[in-house]
């Protein structure tokens, strides 16, 4: 709990000598609590997959997760390849709570900045959670959280023919992608003017209600993993024939049941607001000459 507490700024704390759960399974782990503010700069409007030009993206508690769970290479001894690996539970998970997403939805200028303005759509969320092989990159995302490579959960392999005998993967294979939840809020479209240090320079939306439901987060999307569970065996789909194959996902469950108690304690600790994200608009620009090259 210390050793979160003073994960701040851009630091990220190694949890993971912390959470060693017996000889036969491993949680690393790292944290960022109260990330700095994150700064977007451009054009307001969409591109054509509907996000938005200019975001910004930022939560108030970052922490990624590597669940191990028995990895064993069988071989002639050392010195010699491995003949057949096998991986029972090997899941990357990153996790955001009380994040936020601000986009640039549309501007108007006129001749005088009382009357010019930015329309700014936020999103705030409670908890945004992603399992997948990139999961750990999301510690510098500034746009939204989200894993675009499945995880490979359980595998048993022969590398000296390069051969995937059995793998399990959470998330989808077509199109790839891992996999990805979140409890979001309703969007809110604040207006600010171009009147630098009057009382709409900070705007914060607030979902009220949500902003108490902190207990059981984790807890409450463990639920859906056996869904998002596929197994090939030698390339061929068996999902359907692998039910007990993908059992795996009671092993996470009791974890992700664990870290709410770490994390509810923490958030109320640090007074975190859940549903609550605060904008501050740096001011429109308009009518300005510009270079172009």
């Amino acid at each position: 709990m210390i050793a979160a507490e003073i994960a701040h700024g851009n630091s990220a704390v190694n949890l993971g000598t912390a959470l060693n759960l017996s000889p036969l399974a491993n949680v690393t782990a790292q944290a960022r609590i109260l990330r700095p503010p994150v700064i977007a700069v451009g054009e307001a409007g969409t591109n054509p997959d509907g996000s938005y030009r200019t975001s910004a993206h930022s939560a108030s508690v970052q922490l990624y997760l590597k669940v191990q769970l028995v990895n064993v290479n069988v071989g002639l001894g050392s010195g010699f390849p491995s003949l057949v690996n096998v991986s029972l539970l090997n899941l990357p998970v990153y996790l955001e709570v009380a994040d936020g997403t601000a986009g640039l939805q549309t501007t108007q200028c006129s001749t005088q900045k009382s009357t010019s303005y930015s329309w700014i759509s936020v999103t705030p969320d409670l908890v945004s959670l992603c399992a997948g092989g990139d999961a750990s990159s999301n510690f510098a995302n500034t746009t939204a959280t989200t894993c675009s490579k499945p995880a490979s959960l359980t595998s048993v392999s022969v590398p000296l023919l390069s051969l995937g005998v059995i793998n399990v993967t959470l998330g989808t294979s077509s199109p790839s992608n891992g996999w990805n939840l979140s409890m979001k809020a309703a969007p809110n479209v604040l207006r600010f003017n171009n009147v630098t240090g009057d009382s709409d320079d900070y705007q914060s939306t607030n979902t009220n209600a949500l902003g108490s439901a902190t207990s059981g987060l984790l807890g409450q999307l463990a639920g859906s993993l056996g869904s998002s569970m596929h197994a090939t065996a030698l390339g061929a789909d068996i999902t359907v024939l692998a039910a007990p194959l993908l059992s795996v996902a009671g092993l996470l469950a009791p974890v992700l049941n664990s870290l709410d108690l770490l994390l509810v304690p923490l958030l109320q600790l640090l007074s975190v607001q859940l549903g609550v994200s605060t904008v501050h608009d740096l001011g429109l620009a308009c009518g300005q000459a510009q270079l172009v090259y």
